[in-house]
């Protein structure tokens, strides 16, 4: 239901951190397209969960 979907993710480095910018550009067929709302609340979560997963992976290792 979410195909032709732009994901679009930029890393910047500012002051000596990164930056994590992430635009979805949602593309649902017009049957799903009330469920628009919540789709997006579900991508945000799954990115969330994702770069959290990758800080936490670095941390553990900055620390060995």
């Amino acid at each position: 239901p979410a195909k032709g979907t732009l994901i679009n993710i930029k890393l910047n480095t500012v002051d000596n951190q990164t930056q994590i910018m992430i635009k979805i550009d949602l593309k649902l067929k017009l049957k799903f397209i009330f469920l628009k709302p919540i789709v997006k609340s579900m991508y945000k979560k799954m990115f969330t969960s994702i770069l959290y997963r990758i800080n936490t992976e670095i941390q553990k290792e900055i620390e060995l």
